[in-house]
C-alpha cells in the first residue's frame, strides 16, 4: 500500500482509526450506563408502584368499612325512623282514647247531677199506691 509510506497520511489513519475506536468505546460506555441508569429507574419505579398499591389497598379496606357502617346505620336509623312512627301512632291512639275517656267521665257526671236532682226535687204527679 503506497499511502501508507507517506507519514502525514500514516498518522491521519492512526488518529481516525483510534477516533473511530474511542467513539465505539465511548458509545458502548454510555449505552451501558444508560442502562444501569433505567434499571435503576425502573427498580425504584417498581418500589413506588408497590407502595402506591399497598396504600390503595388500605384505602379501599377503609372505604369498605366505611361503607359498611354507613349501611348499618341507614339500617339503623330506618329502625329508629319505623318505632318513632308506631310510637307516634299508639300516642296518637291513646290522646285519642284518653280525649273519648274525658267525654265519657263529663257524661257520667252530668248522668249523675241529673240523677241527683231528680232525687232530690218533689215530684209534680201524685204518687199512687
Amino acid at each position: 500500500m503506497p499511502f501508507l509510506s507517506d507519514p502525514v497520511l500514516k498518522t491521519l489513519l492512526i488518529l481516525l482509526i483510534g477516533a473511530a475506536v474511542g467513539g465505539v468505546i465511548g458509545w458502548l460506555t454510555t449505552r451501558y450506563r444508560s442502562d444501569r441508569r433505567h434499571a435503576a429507574d425502573m427498580a425504584e419505579k417498581r418500589v413506588q408502584i408497590a407502595g402506591l398499591t399497598e396504600a390503595l389497598q388500605a384505602k379501599t379496606e377503609k372505604i369498605e368499612a366505611v361503607a359498611s357502617d354507613l349501611e348499618k346505620s341507614t339500617a339503623e336509623r330506618q329502625r329508629i325512623h319505623q318505632q318513632f312512627l308506631e310510637s307516634s301512632q299508639a300516642e296518637a291512639t291513646a290522646q285519642g282514647r284518653l280525649e273519648r275517656l274525658a267525654e265519657l267521665e263529663k257524661t257520667i257526671i252530668h248522668r249523675d247531677e241529673e240523677i241527683v236532682t231528680k232525687r232530690s226535687t218533689p215530684s209534680t204527679t201524685p204518687f199512687h199506691a
